[in-house]
């Protein structure tokens, strides 16, 4: 209730996980929907984190230390989220989507209504990545006006990071932060392990799928789309497949601001519900392509 209130709480996603045999290929992949234990679990973290933030800007209020940031929608995606709200939400129209309070608003405003298009969804692709910070910045994901975690320190060093200025803080010396050249560095490594995460999960999941019966039918929802297509998330195993846009029949049209291809007869919108079939998968380029199973009324 408290972060329904002053924060924002953002749609639940479900977790895989993945049976792995002696080699480490995935032999089965279970869905697993968080339950109140998962949800309670959640809460405790981030209202610890969401405390140690407010604690260290209290503590330095000028000072450096380790903050996660979410910065608010890129710039060059300004225009399109004014001429969105012009349409589905009029009276935001003005709102000032760059600052932290009219964003909790419009996000609270486009869960609550009832609109034809996903908005909360849309809005949540044109907001710029998550970064480290050594001062403290809003965080827009979550809809706080500061985030920082430290409950890992043996696992994550940026917790460890966090841990040793709040023990300088309890000290009374300002020690403990990163340098500018350490959290560049810390930056970097994230993206490159997340991008190498994400491509060996690819590769396995590809290989997966490849010895499935290619025949199968797969629920899935619309996850992303752009000119050349949209990507589908199955339901029931998280993989994530392209169906190219030239391999509808119908000539499609891109609107950039609504993330939507449609035309005359059809439309792809996000989160839309849609089925699909393997086109072609190669673990080694880890590349996957599904074609539409039956295609959608307009």
């Amino acid at each position: 209730q408290w972060r329904d209130a002053n924060s924002l709480i953002m749609p639940e996603q479900a977790d895989f996980h993945y049976t792995l045999d002696d080699k480490g290929h995935i032999t089965a992949i279970a869905r697993q929907d968080r339950n109140d234990a998962h949800r309670l679990v959640e809460e405790c973290m981030l209202a610890a984190n969401r405390s140690a933030a407010e604690w260290l800007m209290d503590q330095r209020p000028e000072g450096r230390a380790l903050y996660n940031a979410h910065a608010g929608f890129r710039e060059e995606r300004l225009d399109s989220v004014r001429k969105l709200l012009q349409q589905a939400l009029p009276e935001l129209a003005e709102a000032n989507i760059d600052t932290l309070d009219d964003y909790r608003k419009v996000l609270r405003a486009a869960a609550n209504g009832d609109h034809a298009l996903p908005l909360r969804s849309i809005m949540a692709r044109m907001l710029q990545p998550g970064e480290l910070s050594a001062t403290a910045k809003p965080h827009f994901g979550l809809g706080f006006d500061a985030y920082s975690t430290f409950t890992s320190p043996l696992r994550k060093y940026s917790d460890l990071i966090v841990q040793r200025c709040i023990r300088a803080c309890l000290d009374g010396n300002n020690g403990g932060a990163a340098s500018d050249e350490v959290l560049s560095t810390m930056q970097e490594k994230l993206r490159s392990l997340r991008q190498a995460t994400r491509d060996m999960e690819q590769w396995l999941l590809c290989e997966y799928l490849s010895k499935q019966d290619k025949d199968t039918v797969y629920e899935g929802r619309i996850a992303h789309l752009n000119g050349g297509g949209f990507t589908v998330e199955l339901n029931d195993t998280g993989i994530s497949g392209f169906v190219e846009a030239r391999s509808i029949p119908e000539k499609l049209s891109f609107d950039a601001d609504t993330l939507r291809l449609f035309n005359d007869k059809q439309q792809f919108q996000l989160e839309q519900a849609v089925q699909v079939k393997v086109a072609d998968v190669d673990p080694f380029q880890r590349k996957l392509m599904f074609a539409l199973a039956e295609s959608p009324a307009a």
